[in-house]
């Protein structure tokens, strides 16, 4: 896993501009923002109202970041987004285009490779013609356990997980269920069975349904099955399964599934 390991200082420095060219100039928002975002810092064309600037996430998650940007100046202008000093995946648009003293609120996502964790400051980079600004975020990582692609938690929430409406196999292989211990009919009428999956292939013959992957699939799919008296009496139950990418013989399930 990659670590990030930096030192904070709790200290607000002002804007600093700095002459790039004759035209041009950039500075910098702030070099840390404290729990509280700060005042808007102004630039000759560029306004940025923080608003959102800090995130505390768990491990393969992504953090929700805003602030608002202002065109200082009376005619259009581009503004060019980007980030530096994060490794990951960034979810922002790559530019804008504001009219004269125009503003937009800019939401945007950071999500941090899913085994890193860890403080860091990422930069968002934002630029017109002549001038770049740069806001330093606060990104905080905790360390957690991995969920894993073969674990039903990556798929469903623990509620489903530990129920018995939970069912897994692995690909290319099947899961048999007695739909008898799954639906009853007080007045003993004969049921009649379908089913509604994508990815899952459900042959029903009498009582027993045979769910197995179509095309060698594998991930995890929601089930309906549907029973119906044929006196006007239906109900449904959901099953929720699983196939993992793996290839071994037939398992039969040994769970039952109650609507």
């Amino acid at each position: 896993m990659a670590k990030f390991h930096f030192l904070f200082f709790l200290l607000i420095l002002p804007i600093v501009f700095s002459q790039v060219e004759e035209t041009t100039h950039s500075f910098v928002v702030n070099t840390y923002y404290p729990s509280a975002a700060p005042a808007a810092q102004v630039g000759p064309s560029i306004r940025i109202e923080p608003i959102l600037v800090s995130a505390a996430i768990g491990q393969c998650t992504a953090a929700n970041y805003s602030f608002k940007l202002t065109n200082q100046g009376t005619a259009t202008q581009i503004f060019s987004f980007s980030v530096t000093g994060f490794t990951g995946k960034s979810y922002l648009a790559s530019s804008v285009e504001l009219a004269g003293k125009k503003s937009a609120i800019i939401k945007f996502k950071l999500e941090p490779e899913c085994r890193s964790y860890g403080e860091s400051n990422p930069f968002l980079v934002v630029e017109t013609e002549k001038e770049l600004a740069k806001i330093p975020l606060s990104l905080k990582v905790a360390q957690g356990r991995v969920i894993e692609e073969s674990e039903c938690l990556y798929y469903f929430n623990s509620t489903v997980c530990s129920s018995d409406k939970y069912i897994r196999f692995y690909r290319d292989s099947s899961a048999e269920i007695d739909l008898q211990r799954h639906f009853y009919d007080p007045d003993s009428d004969k049921l009649a069975y379908r089913s509604e999956s994508d990815r899952i292939k459900v042959d029903i013959k009498g009582t027993k349904a045979i769910l197995t992957s179509r095309h060698a699939w594998h991930g995890a799919e929601t089930v309906t099955i549907i029973a119906e008296d044929g006196n006007g009496g239906k109900t449904e139950s959901k099953i929720y399964v699983q196939a993992l990418d793996k290839d071994i013989g037939i398992i039969k399930s040994l769970f039952s599934v109650f609507f």
